[in-house]
């Protein structure tokens, strides 16, 4: 199961490593927040880069963005936006 390709898995790692960094501290420094995204996109390799599984790196990954420039992440929007990408490429 720890493979199987699901927003909400994504949605689970990246809350652990979020906590992880609010817990020590790191939640909105630079490197902390590279090293998510990349972990996220670890993930996805890790999965198999499936269609969902992309979906979901690409809107974690925005969502990281987001916290990092003060912004609430609006989940809908980074939906449609990673959406409209996969579908243009």
């Amino acid at each position: 199961h720890i493979t199987a390709v699901s927003g909400s898995n994504f949605a689970t790692f990246v809350t652990v490593l979020v906590a992880a960094g609010a817990w020590g501290g790191w939640r909105r420094r630079a490197p902390w927040l590279v090293l998510v995204v990349v972990a996220i996109w670890a993930y996805a390799v890790f999965t198999g880069l499936q269609p969902p599984g992309v979906r979901a790196a690409v809107v974690a990954s925005l969502a990281v963005v987001a916290v990092r420039v003060g912004r609430r992440p609006d989940v809908v929007t980074l939906l449609a936006l990673a959406g409209g990408a996969m579908a243009v490429v």
